[in-house]
């Protein structure tokens, strides 16, 4: 896991947006209720610091399990140690760790969960072992639900690789369903693309050719143009089938 870089969303990621201007991913319910957004540049006490520091090691150690992880990012959050650097967690995740809040959240539910099960299951009863494993059952069900559903999954997985697609099965048959990943919707340039476009530049040249005109006229030439490269944007691609 790395400080700096292109930033990493865990599975199903998309681009990376800036963090100014945009829009704030919602924390998941119980996924470490998300403390008062803290005031950046408030000076941490001396055991914070020293707290913070271990707590960023275990982050940024790629010997640790996906739990571990969770359990630091917990913490960070709901004592507010990210303070000094950001104003809120979600802020602290993706300019300190090039991490998604959402995928930072999705850890510190896991490891929840993780949690859950190794104190209420007698010892020797296979538990995860990573984050996938659990993010079904997680998403979909609610923790009085989870250690039911993981007995589950070892009755159904005896002998066998426990995989998310084992665990997804027992959740439906809980009653849960967890979010399906959005399709990945190919697409390709429509064969009037090229004729919008010169439309478009025809336009614009017959109003830079028409310099004595009045304001006025310029100002709907441009409504003109806008409202053809809209339609382009909006009709020029569509999914293949």
């Amino acid at each position: 896991m790395r400080r700096q870089g292109s930033r990493n969303n865990g599975p199903g990621a998309g681009n990376a947006n800036k963090v100014s201007g945009r829009t704030r991913t919602e924390p998941p319910s119980n996924a470490g209720e998300a403390a008062t957004p803290a005031r950046r540049g408030e000076a941490l006490t001396k055991a914070d610091r020293e707290r913070l520091q271990q707590l960023e090691t275990t982050i940024g150690s790629g010997l640790t399990s996906s739990f571990e992880v969770g359990r630091a990012l917990k913490q960070i959050n709901s004592s507010r140690l990210y303070r000094e650097v950001s104003d809120t967690f979600e802020d602290y995740c993706e300019l300190t760790w090039d991490l998604s809040s959402k995928y930072c959240y999705r850890l510190i539910k896991a490891a929840e969960c993780f949690d859950l099960l190794r104190s209420k299951l007698r010892k020797g009863v296979r538990l995860p072992s990573n984050e996938s494993q659990l993010r079904p059952m997680v998403d979909a069900l609610k923790p009085g639900k989870w250690v039911e559903a993981w007995k589950q999954v070892i009755a159904d997985t005896s002998g066998a690789r426990l995989t998310a697609e084992a665990v997804e099965k027992v959740v439906q048959g809980f009653g849960g369903q967890s979010k399906p990943s959005k399709p990945v919707v190919r697409k390709q340039a429509l064969p009037n693309v090229s004729k919008g476009l010169a439309k478009v530049v025809a336009m614009v040249k017959s109003a830079l050719d028409r310099r004595a005109a009045k304001l006025a006229d310029h100002i709907k030439t441009l409504q003109s143009v806008l409202r053809e490269l809209k339609a382009l944007q909006e009709g020029s691609l569509q999914p293949r089938g």
